[in-house]
């Protein structure tokens, strides 16, 4: 794996270089985040924290930042030992200020109450074609309004940003806009579109 991530890493330099004049101005600021999806348990390798330390320095010389995605919670189950490698170098990673992003967040997932208290995440994805349609299965406004008033709390005060992914058609959209996502991911860009 170790190979794999190397692969994408220098990948991820080279979009870099080449975007490099196209994110001076303020409308493209956003547009310069490049997420790099992480095992969990591939953080447990010190050379590959220092890898994407690197790679984030190199990223930050072309206008970029390197945000590094977490496809499932850290310290599921596995030793005691490698659940310390992971956070060791999870903070390590923050401590060179490089952002980390928890890629399909689940909001009945109480696990996730520990990550937010210790301040692990910057951005947490939403699948909105998911939470569109548990929504509306339930079909219980009182579960929209909860996860409303969740997302806002964790905006306010872990400042976490949400990105609200899989955005795919107009509906999708619309649900996306009456909550607090932040930001926006998918096919569909154009709230003007008709149903």
């Amino acid at each position: 794996m170790s190979r794999l991530y190397s692969e994408v890493l220098v990948q991820t330099r080279l979009i870099a270089l080449s975007l490099k004049h196209r994110n001076t101005t303020d409308e493209n600021k956003y547009l310069s985040h490049r997420f790099v999806c992480v095992g969990q348990s591939d953080l447990a390798n010190p050379a590959l924290t220092e890898e994407l330390i690197q790679t984030d320095t190199a990223l930050r010389e072309f206008g970029q930042t390197l945000v590094v995605t977490f496809n499932e919670l850290p310290l599921s189950a596995i030793s005691f030992a490698d659940k310390k490698k992971i956070l060791h170098s999870a903070y390590l990673l923050k401590d060179h200020d490089i952002k980390i992003a928890l890629e399909n967040y689940n909001t009945d997932d109480e696990i996730i109450e520990i990550f937010t208290t210790m301040n692990l995440f910057d951005y947490m994805k939403i699948s909105i074609s998911s939470l569109d349609l548990s929504l509306k299965l339930s079909g219980n406004p009182e579960l929209f309004n909860h996860l409303h008033e969740h997302m806002t709390t964790l905006t306010h005060e872990k400042k976490v940003s949400f990105i609200a992914s899989r955005v795919e058609h107009a509906a999708s959209h619309i649900l996306a806009r009456a909550l607090p996502f932040d930001y926006f991911q998918g096919s569909h860009y154009s709230p003007a579109d008709k149903l």
